[in-house]
């Protein structure tokens, strides 16, 4: 199961410099077994003259200078030998400091609806079942099926890029409604294990199961295995399809627990340290949660690819990053993480992005709008906050960020 989730990163510095990095060949759920670089030179060749590609390629040119002087730094470092030594002790200090708060006592779970969007309308319209489907359009995809993943298709994947490696992908129009009312009754189910469960989307969950299985006298390995497992075939029977999990000592292992026998699977990364240094040494440093597109270059192009490569290059890392980021890359390849509930008064902001098909149309702008103010709501009273202070990020067909920002004259989370 772990070969599943394992990515070996087979591409050279050299080969990451010839061009833009595509966000849609990395692997998901479903897409093991393709082949990586059929499906990099199709995005490329249906890319080359679209707005997305000369976006990439800036992208990739800023990253590159960033890579180059961060090298330089750390070369200049690597000159003094009484420097690196302090640098040595340093992180060497942090990791006893970290290792201190290595809590093994708990037990989270991580649940993933299976391909949510496209789930609900397959279950609503079973003829689509063995097809490759999308929900989506050819401006940007939502969600893919399994079919379609095998072909290289995935979310956040630009339509006409999706008909290139799938031209039989049938296109389905997204239904919020539809969604969000499945989502309200997932959460019902997990709300009975766990109340104060935090969600980041419509889609998956994450609940502390420690109180619960106390209060019902469960420690054994099985016994956990058992209660999860219950808790999916009450999700499936409440929703009509399917969910993953992962169970683990802490919130970030049992997301990337929830990876490894999707879908209708499950996964418990039993709290051992030892076990969980060996699953994380392999694993690709963008697999860990809060690392994006744009640290996973930096830091491949540093020559690290994996949470190993992290702790092998902590001098470097130091050197090169800030102080902030060292401590969370050096917490992730650990695989020490937060392990309880986030009190309300620690959150700073809370946001709902999402990715949705090319418009222009003033209503489809309203109701998009809409949707996302009542996630926002819905988030806001969930994690019992209020706000003073709204923004809205918008990305435009031509990739360029804008953001408009307007204070309000009371607390609300209406």
């Amino acid at each position: 199961a772990l070969k599943n989730l394992i990515m070996q990163n087979d591409q050279t510095n050299q080969q990451n410099k010839a061009g833009p990095a595509f966000l849609f060949v990395a692997h998901k759920a479903g897409m093991q077994q393709v082949d990586k670089a059929k499906v990099s030179a199709i995005v490329t060749e249906a890319s080359r003259d679209s707005r997305f590609y000369s976006k990439q390629m800036a992208k990739k040119e800023k990253y590159d200078q960033t890579i180059d002087k961060m090298k330089e730094k750390i070369a200049k470092f690597q000159k003094d030998k009484q420097q690196m030594q302090s640098v040595a002790i340093i992180t060497q200090k942090r990791i006893t400091e970290l290792e201190k708060q290595r809590n093994l006592n708990r037990t989270w779970v991580h649940v993933d609806m299976d391909m949510f969007f496209v789930a609900c309308e397959i279950r609503d319209n079973p003829s689509l079942k063995d097809k490759p489907v999308a929900v989506g359009g050819i401006g940007m995809i939502s969600t893919a099926n399994y079919v379609a993943r095998g072909y290289g298709v995935r979310s956040a994947m630009p339509g006409f890029i999706a008909k290139k490696l799938c031209p039989d992908l049938i296109f389905v129009k997204s239904d919020f409604e539809k969604y969000k009312e499945t989502a309200k009754r997932f959460k019902n189910v997990i709300a009975e294990y766990d109340p104060d469960y935090e969600s980041g989307g419509l889609d998956e969950a994450v609940l502390d199961l420690t109180n619960y299985l106390n209060e019902h006298g469960l420690s054994k390995p099985e016994e956990i295995e058992k209660v999860c497992y219950d808790m999916r075939m009450k999700i499936n029977a409440a929703t009509g399809i399917t969910c993953s999990c992962g169970m683990a000592a802490n919130k970030m292992l049992s997301k990337l627990s929830t990876e490894i026998n999707k879908p209708n699977g499950q996964f418990y990364m039993k709290p051992i340290k030892e076990d969980i240094l060996a699953f994380l040494a392999k694993l690709p440093v963008r697999k860990i949660p809060g690392i994006g597109s744009t640290s996973e270059q930096v830091l491949n192009g540093l020559g690290i690819n994996s949470c190993q490569d992290i702790l092998d290059h902590l001098s470097e890392i130091y050197i090169a990053f800030t102080e902030n980021a060292f401590d969370f890359f050096l917490r992730s390849a650990l695989g020490i993480s937060r392990c309880y509930h986030e009190l309300p008064e620690e959150r700073k902001s809370i946001n709902v992005p999402r990715t949705f098909p090319v418009i222009s149309k003033l209503p489809d702008m309203e109701r998009k709008v809409q949707e996302i103010a009542d996630m926002l709501a819905e988030d806001l009273v969930q994690y019992k906050k209020k706000t003073k202070h709204l923004t809205l990020t918008i990305k435009t067909h031509n990739f360029d960020v804008k953001n408009r920002g307007v204070p309000i004259d009371r607390f609300t989370d209406n």
